[in-house]
């Protein structure tokens, strides 16, 4: 697990680079930290492409977004979770947990 938190005018970004040729699952959550945020906007990119993205309201410590997606990758290709202040720019109380985990299929 990994903690980001945006500023007011820049995203939070972590990477992956993946190492083989093939099949993918990705299995993650985008999760609040604290009780005060306003809300997050997440997105998560394969390479240049967008998967999916969406909105964290404030529901709570915890509350967040589960994700399940199976793939294809090819060597070097980048997966990006990013995380940014949300549609009012407020990036107050926005740290927000990334848990993700990506195995290869055989």
């Amino acid at each position: 697990m990994v903690t980001l938190h945006p500023s007011p005018t820049q995203t939070a970004i972590v990477r992956w680079t993946s190492p083989v040729t093939g099949s993918i699952q990705m299995l993650g959550r985008f999760s609040h930290v604290n009780t005060c945020s306003d809300s997050v906007r997440y997105y998560v990119y394969k390479n240049s492409g967008l998967l999916f993205s969406g909105t964290l309201q404030n529901l709570g410590s915890g509350s967040g977004k589960t994700f399940y997606k199976s793939l294809t990758v090819n060597l070097g290709d980048k997966l990006s979770y990013i995380v940014d202040a949300g549609p009012n720019g407020n990036h107050y109380c926005d740290s927000t947990d990334l848990d993700v985990l990506i195995t290869q299929q055989q």
